[in-house]
C-alpha cells in the first residue's frame, strides 16, 4: 500500500508530495518527497531551528568552489571542527552555510521527512502540516536523547549584544545567552574573537568552548582574525581550538566588492 500526503505548491503541479510505503514483512519502508517539499523542510529548519539569516536561506551553492565545499563537507561526515578564517569578504560564511545546508541533508532531512509521512504525525494537522505546526514537537521524536537545537548558527555580535540588553533586566543572567548555543550537536560561531578584548566575555566565550571542548562537540569558529592572532588575544581558548579544530585559511580578496564592480 502507497499513501501520498499533499499540500498545495504554486512551483510545483503535484503539490508538496511525500510518499510512504507500508512496511511489509521482510521489506524496508522508505519515503519520497518532490524538490519542493525538500526546499520546504531546508526553509523551515534554516529560520526555525539554525537561526540563519534570511540572506543566507536561499543562497545558491553551486558555484561555491569545489574543493572548499569538499573540504567542509569532509569535516561535517567526520564530525571535525573548523577554524576558518580569511579575510573580508573572502567567503567564510557563504562556505559554512553551505557546511550546514549539507549537515541537514545528511542528520535532520530525512527524519524530517519521515516523521512527515506517517510516522507519529501531528493530531492537530493529520498529514505534511505536522512539520510546520506549532508546537508539534516532532522534533524531540525518534531520538530523545539529542538536543531539541541539533546545529546553530549564530554571530558573536548578536550573542553580545542580547547580552548587553540582558544587563537591564534583573531577572534575565547573560550566562543563560551562551548556555543556549552550548549544547547544541553542530555549532557555527561567526565573527569569532569579537568580545574577546572584554573580561566579562572573554569569561563567557571561555566557558563556552571549553564546554564545547571538554563534550568533543562540533563547532565552527568563523573569524577574520589568523589563529596566530587569535593565540595572542587569549592563550586559554586558542589552546583548546588548536587542539579540537583544524585550520582553514581562505585566501582571496573581498567578494562582495567585486559584486559591486560588475
Amino acid at each position: 500500500m502507497i499513501m501520498d500526503y499533499y499540500s498545495g505548491c504554486e512551483n510545483c503541479d503535484h503539490g508538496f508530495k511525500a510518499t510512504v510505503a507500508e512496511v511489509k514483512k521482510g521489506q524496508q519502508g522508505h519515503t519520497k518527497a518532490c524538490k519542493c517539499l525538500k526546499n520546504k523542510v531546508w526553509e523551515y529548519f534554516a529560520s526555525k531551528v539554525y537561526g540563519l539569516p534570511e540572506r543566507y536561506i536561499a543562497t545558491d551553492f553551486s558555484k561555491t568552489d569545489k574543493v572548499r565545499l569538499n573540504r567542509v563537507k569532509k569535516a561535517i561526515n567526520f564530525t571535525e571542527s573548523l577554524y576558518l578564517h580569511g579575510n573580508v569578504g573572502s567567503g567564510k560564511t557563504h562556505l559554512c552555510v553551505a557546511a550546514l545546508k549539507y549537515y541537514h541533508i545528511v542528520q535532520d532531512r530525512k527524519q524530517a521527512l519521515w516523521t512527515m509521512c506517517g510516522m507519529g504525525r501531528c493530531p492537530e494537522c493529520k498529514g505534511v502540516g505536522c512539520l510546520f505546526c506549532e508546537g508539534s514537537g516532532w522534533l524531540d521524536r525518534g531520538n530523545p536523547s539529542r538536543p531539541r537545537k541539533h546545529a546553530i548558527y549564530v554571530s558573536c555580535y548578536d550573542l553580545i549584544a542580547e547580552c548587553k540588553e540582558s544587563f537591564n533586566y534583573s531577572d534575565v543572567d547573560s550566562s543563560k545567552i551562551f548556555r543556549r548555543v552550548m549544547e547544541c550537536n553542530f555549532l557555527i560561531l561567526d565573527e569569532f574573537v569579537t568580545g574577546l578584548n572584554s573580561k566579562h566575555f572573554s569569561d563567557e566565550f571561555f566557558r563556552l568552548i571549553d564546554y564545547r571542548y571538554n563534550h568533543d562537540l562540533q563547532t565552527f569558529y568563523v573569524s577574520n582574525s589568523s589563529f596566530n592572532e587569535l593565540r595572542n588575544i587569549d592563550s586559554r581558548i586558542s589552546s583548546r581550538i588548536a587542539e579540537m579544530c583544524k585550520v582553514l585559511k581562505l585566501s582571496g580578496g573581498d567578494k562582495r566588492l567585486k559584486n559591486e564592480n560588475k
